[in-house]
């Protein structure tokens, strides 16, 4: 007794399923869905407009002058080091005076944290009276308890920052941190985090425009920038590839200014585990009521099993499935 099969297109299907060979369209690389959104308005959005950090305790903001710690569960205000008075403009910096009597620092951005520290990128972005500015990229040091300067800082390289040092992500178990050009970033600097002396670096296999923060997580950088679409990306830091994940464009009235600032990682139980801040409205006019700082949560989608084993068993449905003639 002879068993045939009819012909049919399904028997390379079939075996194809069950051998676990069906391939199915690429996915992106990640995929994040915003879960929420906080709205800090002023006076409180001004101290948290450039970056933000947190230890797994507590968070940490940062805005052009100084530094902030904020509670964990609700944000609540714990301390800051710096203060504007909106009726007077009096400033009382939190940036070290000797560096900007020393070097003209003057601008704070996305900052990071690791073993008790806050590590501040500060730039000298007001213009000279020569019109030079960005001469002098600096890394200063905080302790992460009570906001207070360590007294140690870092001056970085000139040739790789031409435009400032608009963040500083901080990968501590591997003992490296990293920055980057503003605009038009082709490469990441990277530098041993004990003394932030070069480590060489990361070329990118396309360039980057604007970016305003970056943190490593899970073996990626991930950056936010004030490109066009105000878009986050991750970069692989073990080929430079990289990836579109999504953009922050959105929730305002067509017209009204968006600039994306800095991110942190925090894994929450209601807000995800990816956290971006961005500023809604001008924020040249304070008085504006309608200017504040988002930090939106992303929560990260969970990535779908191996599909081999039902695909096989679909498989196998489709052989037993077939007509037989004797």
């Amino acid at each position: 007794m002879t068993i045939t099969t009819h012909p049919s297109p399904f028997w390379a299907a079939a075996l194809a399923l069950a051998a676990g060979l069906w391939v199915g369209p690429a996915q992106a690389a990640e995929q994040w869905n915003l879960v929420g959104s906080d709205r800090f308005t002023v006076p409180t959005g001004l101290y948290r407009s450039q970056g933000l950090a947190t230890d797994g305790q507590q968070w940490y903001f940062s805005w052009q002058y100084g530094l902030e710690r904020a509670a964990l569960h609700d944000f609540a205000s714990l301390q800051r080091n710096s203060n504007l008075n909106l009726v007077t403009g009096k400033l009382t910096p939190g940036i070290p005076l000797e560096l900007i009597a020393g070097f003209g620092a003057s601008h704070i951005g996305d900052i990071d944290t690791y073993g008790g520290k806050i590590y501040a990128p500060i730039e000298d972005g007001n213009k000279r009276a020569d019109g030079s500015r960005y001469l002098n990229p600096l890394i200063g040091v905080f302790n992460a308890s009570d906001l207070s300067y360590t007294g140690s800082f870092y001056k970085l390289s000139h040739d790789d920052l031409h435009a400032g040092v608009p963040w500083v992500a901080v990968d501590g178990a591997q003992g490296l941190a990293y920055t980057a050009e503003w605009d038009d970033t082709v490469r990441i600097n990277i530098h041993s985090l004990s003394d932030f002396s070069s480590r060489g670096y990361l070329a990118l296999d396309r360039p980057l425009d604007r970016i305003q923060g970056a943190k490593v997580w899970n073996g990626g950088l991930y950056a936010s920038t004030d490109d066009a679409n105000k878009t986050v990306y991750r970069i692989d830091l073990s080929t430079g590839h990289v990836d579109e994940l999504f953009r922050e464009d959105f929730g305002a009235p067509a017209g009204t200014k968006i600039e994306v600032e800095g991110l942190s990682f925090l894994q929450t139980a209601d807000k995800g585990s990816l956290h971006v801040l961005r500023i809604v409205g001008d924020a040249g006019n304070l008085a504006d009521p309608a200017l504040h700082v988002a930090l939106d949560h992303y929560a990260l989608a969970p990535v779908p099993e191996p599909a081999s084993l039902g695909l096989m068993l679909a498989g196998l449905g489709l052989l037993l499935g077939v007509s037989r003639r004797r």
